[in-house]
């Protein structure tokens, strides 16, 4: 993902935080529904094997 938007200027996170640390916002994402989940996992077609 950093490379698709900022090419080889920065090879880690870590690296774009050290550039940017003043315009970066860490945010607790655990309190975001767990429904969220559900979208990010797909469970597995049991017709396809059967």
């Amino acid at each position: 993902m950093l490379a698709g938007r900022f090419g080889s200027a920065f090879r880690t996170v870590g690296d774009y935080y050290a550039a940017h640390a003043g315009a970066v916002q860490i945010e607790d994402v655990s309190r975001w529904p767990s429904e969220l989940a559900e979208h990010l996992v797909a469970e597995p077609d049991h017709e396809l094997h059967a």
